[in-house]
């Protein structure tokens, strides 16, 4: 999402479904956080994914972060799957 040249939040998208998209990414820069930037970026994309006949919309985060989480359960997602990373 940009306004006036700047970018607010940014949203990936990446067609890996037949009837769908996955999401991914979502970054918003520190100073511009908590104004519902993403939300909104994040409802539009859907909204086109949705429009564009398409019917799976995927979104993978880092469900760790309460915030994250909660944004993204007020968008209707539901957490299906956590991942555990293991670093070598």
């Amino acid at each position: 999402m940009i306004i006036h040249g700047e970018i607010l939040t940014q949203v990936a998208t990446t067609q890996i479904f037949k009837d769908g998209y996955t999401i991914g990414a979502v970054y918003t820069p520190t100073e511009k956080r908590r104004k519902g930037y993403a939300k909104e970026c994040i409802y539009k994309v859907i909204q086109n994914i949705l429009d564009g006949n398409k019917e799976i919309v995927v979104l993978y985060s880092n469900t760790k972060k309460i915030g994250n989480r909660a944004l993204y359960e007020s968008l209707g997602f539901e957490i299906i799957f956590e991942e555990t990373s293991i670093f070598f």
